[in-house]
């Protein structure tokens, strides 16, 4: 597989978190607080010219974090026939070096689905805390990683 990560704008995310992440729910359910904002940065990877592969990282604090500079992952989505392929992997150790490098950040969180858990385990993230809920999509576990 020919495997190109880019940057993408918001609207271009929708096209795999609605189908796979939000899937039954309106459209304007894909929104998510700070998509647009200058510092968010949002990365697709197409296998040829087909988008398979989505990840958003925005600022935003984890009291988890050492750091008060710290991102957010989120909306990591990978259409179903792609997934097992490195899809994931490669568009999180991207978007980790985007960040250290665009913005010194030194501190990567995010919250999984329990489900998606092992793929965070082995890109050197570390389970916070106990699993919770997040209706309506169901179990997760809070993740982070320390840049510095």
């Amino acid at each position: 597989m020919n495997l190109k990560i880019k940057e993408i704008d918001t609207l271009t995310t929708f096209e795999l978190r609605h189908p796979l992440l939000r899937a039954g729910r309106p459209v304007e359910s894909c929104a998510m607080e700070g998509d647009n904002h200058p510092t968010t940065l949002h990365l697709g990877a197409y296998a040829d010219q087909l988008l398979i592969g989505i990840l958003s990282a925005m600022a935003n604090p984890c009291d988890e974090c050492k750091s008060s500079n710290t991102y957010q992952f989120r909306g990591i989505a990978v259409r179903k026939e792609y997934q097992g392929q490195g899809v994931a992997k490669t568009l999180i150790s991207e978007g980790i070096d985007i960040l250290i490098r665009r913005f010194a950040t030194q501190c990567i969180w995010l919250n999984a689905r329990v489900a998606a858990q092992g793929l965070y385990q082995t890109t050197g993230f570390s389970a916070v805390g106990d699993p919770f809920t997040i209706e309506p999509i169901g179990l997760h576990q809070r993740y982070r990683l320390e840049c510095t």
